[in-house]
C-alpha cells in the first residue's frame, strides 16, 4: 500500500518547483501521507528534482488576422405548390395524393423543402419536384409546402391549399349488377 502512495508523492514532487517543500507523515492508522503543505507531526522530505522529465506545452498556433469565413445569405426563395388544385377533389382508392412543386431559385445545399399535410411535417426532400403521399385518409386536407434551412428556420412557404380526398370505403359494399327481371335476354 505504502508504494503506490510514495508513488503518489513522488509525482507531486515532481510536479512543484525544485524550491518547493514536501512533507511526509503517518497517520493513527498507519498510512503514510505526502503533502505540500506542512503539518504536526509531519517532516520534511529531500526529493531529488535532477531525474525530473519536464512536458513542455505547445502554445496554440498564433492568431491571425484573417477574415472569417464569407456567411452565404439564403436566397429569396419562392415555392409554390402546382397540383392539386386548390379545392380539387381527388378519387384514389389507394389514397394516392400527388403533388407538383414549383421553386426559384434552386436550393442551397443545406436547405430542404417540407411537405406539410394538415400542419403535420409528413416529408422532406432535396427539391422541387413531383412526389406523392401515400395511404392518406380520405376527406378534406391542407396542403403546404415550405424551405427550411439547416437549423429549421423556415425561409419561404407556399401558400396553404385545400383538398378532398375520395376513397371507396369498406363500409358501403360496392354495387354489383342485378340480374333483369324483365324475363329479356
Amino acid at each position: 500500500m505504502e508504494r503506490p502512495l510514495l508513488l503518489a508523492a513522488l509525482v507531486m514532487a515532481l510536479a512543484t518547483p525544485a524550491s518547493a517543500a514536501i512533507y511526509k507523515w503517518t497517520d493513527d492508522k498507519g498510512q503514510v501521507h505526502y503533502s505540500d503543505k506542512p503539518r504536526e507531526g509531519a517532516e520534511p522530505i529531500e526529493v531529488d528534482t535532477s531525474k525530473a522529465t519536464t512536458i513542455e506545452l505547445v502554445s496554440p498556433r498564433p492568431i491571425t488576422n484573417t477574415p472569417p469565413p464569407e456567411v452565404l445569405e439564403a436566397p429569396s426563395y419562392r415555392i409554390k405548390l402546382i397540383e392539386p388544385d386548390s379545392e380539387a377533389t381527388v378519387r384514389d382508392n389507394n389514397g394516392q395524393l400527388n403533388l407538383s412543386i414549383s421553386l426559384e431559385p434552386e436550393l442551397l445545399p443545406d436547405h430542404r423543402i417540407e411537405l406539410l399535410l394538415d400542419g403535420e411535417v409528413v416529408r422532406t426532400v432535396g427539391g422541387a419536384g413531383s412526389f406523392a403521399l401515400d395511404n392518406l385518409d380520405r376527406g378534406e386536407h391542407s396542403l403546404q409546402a415550405r424551405v427550411i434551412d439547416e437549423n429549421g428556420k423556415v425561409l419561404a412557404s407556399s401558400g396553404k391549399r385545400t383538398v378532398f380526398l375520395h376513397r371507396h370505403s369498406r363500409l358501403i359494399p360496392p354495387l354489383r349488377p342485378q340480374p333483369r327481371s324483365d324475363g329479356g335476354s
